[in-house]
């Protein structure tokens, strides 16, 4: 299924903050978070590129820097993606060794013929659910 579009979802205060849904990620129960910290709030920063919530409240939450590590040169979902959703597959006790690996591996190689999206695409996603909030506020004042 070639899907992609952002949506999106309450936060820790209540606030609305954007998510957004991509196949093939999704297929593995994993939501993506674009632009912060899931447990933080949207425009939250951390210090790497991307992270897994493994355990918790947020638990299958990738949280990514920015939506310009989503994609890979092909056009697909990044290794950075699959790294992220390897972690939240095999849980807190296999971080970097072999099960994760082996997981990680068997990730990209299932998805090596998955849809192509565009940075347009991935782009437009994240901006309508950031552009979708901002009418809803403008429309309650």
């Amino acid at each position: 299924m070639h899907e992609v579009r952002g949506c999106l979802l309450n936060g820790k205060g209540g606030e609305r903050m954007p998510e957004l849904r991509m196949e093939p990620v999704s297929r593995y129960g994993v939501r993506l978070f674009v632009g912060g910290c899931v447990e933080r709030g949207d425009g939250s920063s951390f210090r790497r590129r991307a992270h897994a919530h493994v355990v918790g409240q947020h638990k299958g939450w990738i949280c990514i820097r920015s939506w310009r590590r989503i994609l890979g040169s092909t056009g697909r979902p990044s290794r950075l993606i699959w790294h992220e959703v390897a972690h939240c597959l095999v849980g807190p006790s296999n971080w970097h060794n072999r099960a994760w690996d082996r997981m990680r591996l068997k990730l990209i190689r299932e998805n090596l013929k998955a849809p192509v999206f565009s940075r347009d695409e991935i782009e437009q996603a994240c901006a309508s659910a950031i552009k979708t909030e901002a009418i809803g506020e403008a429309q309650t004042q």
